[in-house]
This record gives C-alpha cells, sequence and structure tokens, in this order.
C-alpha cells in the first residue's frame, strides 16, 4: 500500500535575484511503508518544469530524498517575486503532488542609466531666475530602495555650480544665478544619479548662454 509524505525543508523557498542556474534552492523528501525503491520525483507542471531541475536524488529504506536546482537565472528585476513550484511523487500506481512558493529576494545589482549620455541645450542671457533649463531622466529597474534614484551635480566650475540647481527627486534644472555675464560663453557640469543602495551614474551638461 503506498502511503506518501511528501516534505520540504521549508516551505517558502528563497533565493537572491540573479541567481545563478544549477544553484541549488531547496530540499525535498516523501516516504512510502512499502518502500522507496520505486518513488520517483518529477515536475508536474511547465512552469515548474522550466525552472526547476530535480538533483542528486537519494534512496534509503522507505524514503527517498532529491535536491531543487535551478534550471535558468533568476532575476527579480525582470520576473514575478514569487513563483509557484510543484513537484510530484509517484510509486507508479499512486501520486501525490507538493506546491511551494519560490519567494525571489531584491538586491541593488543595477546602476541608474540615463536617456541620454550628454544633454545639450541654449539658453538666453537674459533668462529669468528659477526658470526650468532641462530636464534630465535616470531609470533604475531594481526594486524598492535600489531603485530609487536621486539627482545632484557635480562640476569643478564654480560659476557652474552656483548658477544651476538640480531637483533631487524630479532630475528637474533650473537657474539660480543671473547668467547676463556668461554671454555667448558655454557652461559644463555633471548631473549624477544615485539610487537607494549606492550606485550611481552620471550624464554630462552641456548649456549654450546667448
Amino acid at each position: 500500500m503506498f502511503h506518501n509524505i511528501m516534505e520540504v525543508l521549508r516551505v517558502m523557498l528563497t533565493v537572491v535575484v540573479v541567481t545563478r542556474a544549477g544553484t541549488v534552492i531547496g530540499q525535498i523528501m516523501a516516504t512510502d511503508q512499502d518502500g522507496a525503491r520505486n518513488l520517483t520525483f518529477d515536475t508536474a507542471d511547465n512552469d515548474t518544469a522550466t525552472l526547476i531541475r530535480i538533483v542528486n536524488v537519494r534512496k534509503s529504506g522507505k524514503q527517498i530524498t532529491a535536491d531543487l536546482a535551478l534550471k535558468t537565472l533568476v532575476d527579480r528585476d525582470f520576473a514575478p517575486s514569487n513563483r509557484h513550484i510543484h513537484i510530484s511523487v509517484t510509486d507508479g500506481q499512486y501520486k501525490a503532488i507538493s506546491r511551494y512558493v519560490l519567494v525571489i529576494t531584491d538586491m541593488n545589482d543595477n546602476a541608474p542609466m540615463f536617456t541620454q549620455h550628454e544633454y545639450k541645450v541654449t539658453v538666453l542671457h537674459s533668462l529669468p531666475m528659477h526658470s526650468v533649463v532641462l530636464i534630465v531622466i535616470a531609470t533604475d529597474p531594481d526594486a524598492t530602495f535600489g531603485g530609487r534614484v536621486s539627482y545632484s551635480i557635480q562640476t569643478d566650475d564654480l560659476f557652474a555650480y552656483q548658477a544651476f540647481r538640480v531637483n533631487q527627486y524630479t532630475g528637474m534644472i533650473t537657474l539660480h544665478s543671473p547668467l547676463l555675464t556668461h554671454r555667448h560663453t558655454l557652461l559644463h557640469f555633471n548631473v549624477i544619479a544615485t539610487d537607494g543602495g549606492g550606485l550611481s551614474s552620471s550624464a554630462k551638461v552641456i548649456i549654450h548662454v546667448q
């Protein structure tokens, strides 16, 4: 008679983002009072078969044990955070299915990326104070704090540093000092985009004052 009990070390299998193929993420076990000789594990649906490989199968007495390994790279940034895994065990006559949830946690593995490497804009030397000069945009696919982008200006040019401000949340650059004395000049500075985990990238801004 087939008496089956399937267990897993953790009901919630957890892996970190960008886990490599072949990584063992958990262990399954089943028992049969008639002995484990005829017991076999298998993936119970196509989604599980695409994601999981059953490896290192061991049989001892009434018990069969195996490891669950990833078949493909798992990246939280481009996949659902929860994946359902269905594993079956059979003795050739009876079958039982156990269900688990694979929780994919995020890590800050992407730096913000600007939509342009260089921004160029022309403004009048009589531009009113606090006028919007341009808006820079950087995106980050990381979840939660890792995907939160803030902006700052970096330059060795003291006038450019004092003349322009960037909104740390929106990337909007505005004028904060008159440009009257800088007619027909080019002003250069970098905008730095930094995410919540400290990763950053930069874009060059060139402002032509007419």
